[in-house]
């Protein structure tokens, strides 16, 4: 009983985790796409 209790706490952590994750990867390609747009803003102007 106690294995399988710790099998589905394994398993929320590791749920939490992958969104947090995926959270981070998602505000981490916003930034790469606003620097990316910044470098080709630059880019034109030069």
């Amino acid at each position: 009983m106690r294995k399988i209790l710790k099998y589905y706490i394994d398993i929320g952590k590791n749920k939490s985790e992958l969104v947090m994750s995926l959270k981070n990867k998602f505000t981490i390609f916003k930034e790469i796409k606003n620097t990316g747009y910044f470098v080709f803003y630059r880019i034109l102007i030069l």
